[in-house]
């Protein structure tokens, strides 16, 4: 990690680094004070000023400041010797929505960790937008990134991204470390199976990478013999304490209805990413940028919605209303 970082700051560039505000960040911050511990006076983290740009991750780094008792000992070593481990001298949290705006018009390099983690929300959006163009740009990712993500698109090698109404061309190095998942892998997986005593008769995966679930159900049924499940959609298991799992009857052919319900979600999810970017735009003060007539589209467009969602509800509560 910190030689893609000291490769981008000695070209000149910036490095921005989405990450999840509580834990994520502060195993950063924490990363970033070992670094400059060791090294010392030679560390180049010493001169580059490192910006926490996430008002919930300013909070919770200030929450894990004031419960150092429940630091593990090597942390408690570092407090014991005088240094705090959540700081040091050229860490800089961002105040006010007017600091963040300035770091994308600074372009001496620097180091910005920011949420969210998947890049799907938050100020971290802002940053790559101004920042995904310039090729001296560094994009750090230190997390899983889902499918269906901004993340996931960048990692994945996608060459322009949709970005608070505007198409920018990927042009900044796009990296990807493992080191900080909160994720167990299949060894970790492994270990914790073999130290239950009283084996499982079956086991559900459940969350992963589908190219990762089958390897690793093959795995734990060669390993202990115990039958690994992943279940697919709209299949249903009951669980019953100290009963066997049986799986129940289910359709597995969509009807009407639910493919419409389905439909509606994806669309309700839609329509509340284009939410926050509107609201994100008026943050900052980009919605500046629109003229007079797109901003008059924008007002009748979220006031017809909220006047049509509304009686919907209003209709579908009359409907459901319980006698007493």
């Amino acid at each position: 990690m910190f030689e893609i970082i000291e490769d981008t700051i000695s070209n000149g560039g910036t490095v921005i680094i989405p990450s999840f505000s509580v834990g994520r960040t502060q195993e950063m911050i924490y990363a970033f004070n070992e670094n400059i511990a060791l090294k010392k006076k030679f560390s180049i983290f010493n001169k580059i000023p490192v910006y926490v740009d996430s008002p919930l991750s300013t909070l919770a780094t200030e929450v894990f400041k004031k419960n150092t008792q429940y630091f593990d000992d090597e942390a408690k070593q570092y407090i014991l010797k005088g240094d705090n481990p959540l700081d040091f001298p050229n860490l800089i949290f961002t105040k006010s929505v007017e600091e963040s705006k300035r770091l994308n018009f600074d372009d001496s390099p620097k180091i910005i960790i920011s949420s969210s983690g998947m890049c799907d929300a938050g100020r971290i959006r802002h940053h790559l937008k101004h920042n995904l163009y310039k090729e001296k740009t560094t994009v750090l990712f230190i997390g899983y990134q889902a499918n269906g993500s901004l993340g996931r698109l960048l990692v994945d090698g996608a060459k322009s991204v949709k970005l608070l109404g505007e198409t920018i061309e990927v042009n900044a190095r796009i990296e990807m470390i493992d080191g900080f998942s909160g994720h167990a892998d299949m060894d970790d997986l492994d270990k914790y199976i073999s130290q239950i005593k009283v084996k499982p008769e079956k086991i559900f995966l459940v969350h992963g990478e589908e190219d990762q679930l089958y390897p690793f159900a093959e795995r734990i049924e060669k390993t202990f013999g115990i039958e690994t499940v992943i279940p697919e959609n709209y299949y249903t298991y009951e669980l019953k304490k100290g009963e066997k799992v049986y799986e129940l009857d289910h359709d597995r052919v969509l009807t009407e209805n639910t493919y419409k319900k389905l439909t509606l979600l994806d669309l309700v999810t839609d329509v509340k990413r284009q939410v926050k970017d509107v609201s994100e735009l008026i943050a900052y003060d980009e919605i500046n940028n629109l003229d007079d007539s797109q901003i008059t589209v924008l007002i009748d467009l979220y006031a017809a919605m909220r006047q049509n969602i509304k009686d919907l509800i209003v209709g579908v509560e009359s409907n459901t209303k319980v006698e007493r």
